[in-house]
């Protein structure tokens, strides 16, 4: 457990990680993401007072309020370009916030009769990331602004400003909020642009400043490609996040882009992967803060957000954040252990089938096919534009991408009429033929984005997930600290299936986590357990009951005569995960019919 907690007024914050929405992951400040600024031609999607309104809206409809989200997160761009001439104070755009900010008829407001607390954006320097106004030298005002408002949260970024000077930004804001007094969750992107390495990152001196919570690393985005490295990063530095958080202080990878969609419409991460990031995220104590379009969110993705197990082990009191457990000696990294610590002794483990590094290395030519879409492109990373292009053909940009271990694709814009003049080019003489301009970019990890008039090309191996069965895997009780008989609950379905000695396994899917919650029985209920089992003869059912009832009886499982135990032969395929005994425990033989000889189990297995 961390040393230290918090310097501010309110010790009580943040307790547990924060849930809430945030507007920044589905809808940014640009055109080709959300609605940008422009409320007269995207009314319902620009960063205005309609969008947070609806979106206020849908949480308490759907749900979302009652199962915990009860943070309305406002991101950039929601400011006036200059503060007041008058008083120097920030003020928002009221154009798109004609009702404003603060009071009974603004937007904090709003969102309190919702059963909502507002958040809302600044900056450490002159400017946000989006050229807005900042708080740098404003701290004090800026504080007693939002205090006023009724705002409860903050996030603080830090763009326009040098690395030497967030240590100063950050602490003066967080003076700022303790001398006004109000009960504001401060949220510090500090951390984020310290580079990589977070154990040189100075995670007391955050807590010192009044941060309950900061940014760690690279912004989320609407692609596997980043969500996949976000947990990557976090298990490399399992240690140094565990050590750094605690209640009042979290460690947070970002926004929860289950149930998002891509400029397409098409969903950011396959249903498999957004247990993977709801998993992890409850796991390692992340705020659970919903980067979607919270008004259409698919029924699987909600059920996924809205599970009560999952946000039973994120918002457990105790506070201990988990992780990536190493892998026993000799074995593979792959699949991974992730474990947390929880309330009365009981443990949460997810087991994650990362499968081979996705996207795989940039290949060069022949390039046989081509994933390509119009009305909008494959953004890359932060960086991760290669360089432009202009004057050449489609079909010249992707012979010229094929040939580069670097391009991983690029967007393309046709030239109008008067610019192939200028540039001295003739009219087109076919499909692939026109020139225009564009990007070669080394990643596609942003996700398609909506641009009218571009094209996007693509490398089809970036953007195809690889063909990859599903691997049964066990896990030995041992690695995180359990012994004897151990009840497992599927966090997924809410399923008790049973009681276990030694470990479990689970069928596991590429990119799809398996969560269960562990609890070791106490002395007393194991007794209790083997009194019960001793007691239930076989004899009481049918002589014809299954292998499988008498050997759950004989294992202290006491199962009803008239209940159904299903023992699905091992050539039927499960896309789900579950968890079965597993006879390396137990030296009873069993029938080829319900269980998958050790032998065979070699090959496909991976030992966790």
């Amino acid at each position: 457990m961390p040393s230290g907690q918090p310097a501010t007024a309110h010790p009580f914050l943040a307790r547990t990680p924060p849930m809430g929405w945030m507007s920044w992951g589905s809808f940014r400040c640009a055109e080709h993401i959300g609605g940008g600024l422009d409320c007269t031609t995207f009314p319902e999607s620009c960063i205005g007072e309609r969008l947070y309104r609806s979106m206020a809206d849908a949480m308490e409809r759907d749900s979302y309020v009652a199962a915990g989200y009860t943070g309305l997160h406002v991101d950039d761009c929601w400011a006036a370009d200059r503060r007041d001439p008058a008083t120097h104070a920030l003020q928002a755009n009221l154009s798109r916030f004609p009702s404003g900010i603060g009071g009974a008829g603004g937007l904090a407001g709003y969102a309190r009769r919702r059963g909502l607390s507002l958040g809302i954006y600044s900056d450490v320097g002159p400017a946000t990331c989006g050229g807005f106004p900042g708080s740098w030298g404003h701290e004090a005002a800026d504080a007693s602004l939002f205090g006023g408002w009724g705002v409860a949260y903050l996030k603080q970024d830090g763009c326009d400003v040098s690395p030497a000077q967030l240590a100063y930004g950050y602490a003066a804001m967080g003076a700022a909020l303790r001398q006004v007094g109000a009960p504001l969750v401060y949220s510090c992107s500090w951390a984020a642009y310290l580079g990589d390495n977070e154990s040189a990152k100075p995670f007391d001196q955050m807590a010192a400043a009044g941060c309950q919570l900061w940014r760690n690393w690279r912004d989320v985005q609407c692609s596997w490609h980043s969500v996949g490295d976000i947990i990557e990063h976090w298990g490399a530095h399992t240690a140094a996040l565990q050590a750094a958080a605690g209640p009042g202080r979290w460690n947070d990878p970002d926004m929860l882009m289950v149930g998002a969609l891509d400029g397409r419409g098409a969903p950011c991460l396959t249903p498999a992967q957004e247990r993977t990031q709801m998993a992890i995220w409850a796991l390692v104590a992340a705020p659970l803060l919903m980067g979607n379009d919270a008004r259409n969110v698919s029924a699987a993705a909600r059920a996924v957000l809205l599970n009560p197990r999952a946000i039973a082990v994120s918002q457990d009191t105790m506070g201990e954040p988990g992780g990536r457990l190493p892998p026993p000696a000799g074995a593979a990294l792959d699949p991974q252990v992730w474990a947390r610590r929880l309330t009365g002794g009981d443990v949460a483990v997810g087991i994650y089938r990362r499968g081979s590094p996705f996207p795989p290395p940039i290949g060069s030519g022949p390039c046989v096919e081509w994933e390509r879409a119009a009305g909008g492109f494959w953004q890359a990373s932060y960086g991760g534009n290669l360089s432009r292009f202009t004057g050449l053909s489609a079909r010249q940009a992707q012979a010229a991408c094929c040939a580069s271990r670097q391009c991983a694709g690029f967007s393309f814009r046709r030239a109008g009429p008067s610019a192939r003049r200028a540039a001295g080019a003739g009219e087109c003489t076919g499909e692939g033929e026109c020139t225009g301009e564009g990007e070669f970019k080394a990643d596609l990890a942003r996700g398609f984005v909506r641009a009218p008039g571009e094209e996007g090309f693509a490398k089809p191996s970036q953007l195809r997930m690889p063909a990859d069965g599903a691997a049964r895997v066990v896990l030995d009780f041992g690695r995180v600290g359990l012994s004897g008989r151990v009840r497992v609950v599927d966090i997924w379905t809410g399923a008790e299936l049973g009681v276990f000695s030694g470990g479990v396994a689970a069928t596991v899917a590429l990119h799809d986590t398996a969560f269960f919650r562990l609890s070791q029985l106490s002395e007393p209920e194991q007794l209790g357990a083997r009194s019960a089992a001793a007691s239930a003869s076989v004899a009481e059912c049918p002589a014809a009951a299954s292998f499988a009832r008498r050997l759950l009886q004989g294992r202290g499982v006491r199962v009803p005569c008239g209940a159904a135990i299903a023992t699905p032969p091992r050539t039927r395929p499960r896309a789900e995960s579950r968890a079965e005994t597993d006879d390396r425990w137990r030296g009873e033989p069993e029938p080829e019919t319900d269980r998958v000889h050790a032998s065979e189990r070699q090959l496909p297995t991976g030992r966790a």
